[in-house]
């Protein structure tokens, strides 16, 4: 049960965990079915893979159409921003450091793994990234977007010495994601056993 917590705090990035239960289910049972995975070279990567299997298509992002552009292609994907006033999000921040010193065996599981820290303060979950010869340390805090970047790199340095015995040098990036992801709120009853 311990580990339920921290792991479903960063898939939801939110720390209450007010998701709906039907999005927990959703995901539960996703995660039930089939393994979980990390692309290896950052999200990013994702869409750079499918745009090199184009051969006979191109892939145009950030493009604005006029009436009457769109009749010229086969095919156009197109996403509207969601409103501001109608649309909540949760928010993370992922820190990235330079591993000084830790348990070897530790490091090694933390690159095929997701780690979890029960109970934690601020760093939701760990992984090790391979980066040419380098690994970094990837943590994911979620909750205190409104911290300054010198005061969250402070407070996950503690907590990843203290609780993980990860010692990390030197911060090579931090990313600040406001809206990282819709926030589900719960569901509410309509309807079922009332009067």
């Amino acid at each position: 049960m311990s580990s339920f917590y921290p792991f479903y705090s960063g898939i939801f990035l939110e720390t209450a965990l007010k998701t709906s239960y039907k999005h927990f289910e959703f995901v539960f049972h996703h995660f039930a079915l089939g393994n979980a995975a990390l692309v290896r070279n950052g999200i990013q990567r994702l869409p750079e893979l499918l745009a090199s299997r184009l051969s006979r298509s191109e892939l145009k992002l950030g493009q604005t159409f006029e009436s009457g552009q769109i009749e010229a292609f086969d095919a156009v994907i197109q996403t509207y921003s969601p409103s501001p006033q109608r649309q909540s999000f949760n928010a993370c921040v992922n820190l990235y450091f330079e591993i000084e010193a830790a348990d070897a065996g530790l490091l090694q599981n933390l690159t095929h793994t997701i780690g979890l820290i029960p109970q934690s303060d601020y760093v939701n979950n760990l992984h090790v990234l391979q980066a040419g010869q380098q690994r970094l340390l990837s943590a994911t805090v979620v909750g205190q977007t409104e911290m300054s970047h010198a005061e969250l790199e402070y407070a996950a340095r503690q907590e990843l010495l203290e609780r993980c015995g990860i010692a990390v040098s030197k911060a090579v990036k931090t990313y600040v994601i406001k809206r990282a992801l819709p926030a589900q709120t719960p569901m509410k009853n309509f309807g079922r056993g009332a009067p």
